[in-house]
């Protein structure tokens, strides 16, 4: 469901090797062939359940910012040039950003957590422990995007970061009554804000003109 875009970005007519919404129709395909219409208004009451209380929402949006001004000023300490006025004045295009990446399937990652969070992970924690179901969960995670460490859009040591951000996720959808919605709220304000807005300030020289810097090492999920 995800990887057949390889074919298509290899003869340059995809943007990524992988189809970030995969997971979301593998979700509704599997519980639409094994559990019938059951198993996908199960996947949907998830994808559309936002009663879950403000302050979850706070997280998932406040996560995301502390830890991308975290890395930026950690990355300007450890030697990159600060980011200019001119890139920072940007800031008001984070919300048209954040529309378009939540709404649109296929933009950015928050359509992958249908499938992370809506069907595998309450499959993996009816016999285990939130943390072995974590565990299990960010080895399929980190697998999927192995492509896209192939072609060098992401650092093979971003698999950390992924198994980090897998526990995060999964502790959030599990304190906010298993909402998918929640943590595909959490994903787009970070590929909005780290992804679309301060990743790019901080590109390797080969990727961004003479602008040279320590790695990005904020908050993960950039497909």
């Amino acid at each position: 469901m995800s990887w057949w875009a390889w074919i298509l970005y290899a003869v340059g007519n995809f943007a990524n090797p992988i189809a970030s919404f995969g997971p979301f129709l593998a979700a509704v395909i599997v519980p639409a062939l094994t559990q019938g219409r059951a198993g996908l208004m199960r996947l949907f009451r998830r994808m559309v359940l936002w009663r879950v209380g403000v302050g979850w929402y706070a997280v998932a949006i406040a996560l995301p910012v502390v830890l991308s001004v975290a890395a930026t000023a950690l990355n300007v300490v450890m030697g990159a040039e600060s980011p200019t006025s001119a890139e920072l004045a940007d800031w008001t295009g984070l919300f048209s950003a954040f529309a378009f990446i939540l709404l649109v399937p296929g933009v950015g990652g928050a359509w992958e957590e249908p499938g992370w969070r809506g069907y595998a992970l309450p499959r993996l924690q009816t016999r285990r422990s939130a943390l072995r179901a974590g565990l299990i969960l960010g080895a399929l995670v980190a697998g999927w995007h192995l492509l896209l460490m192939v072609q060098g859009q992401v650092h093979f040591s971003d698999v950390v970061l992924i198994f980090a951000a897998v526990i995060v996720v999964n502790w959030l959808f599990n304190n906010a009554r298993g909402s998918v919605l929640i943590v595909m709220v959490l994903h787009t304000a970070n590929n909005a804000i780290s992804g679309s807005f301060f990743s790019p300030m901080f590109q390797e020289p080969t990727q961004r003109g003479s602008r040279g810097c320590w790695p990005w090492f904020g908050a993960s999920w950039r497909s």
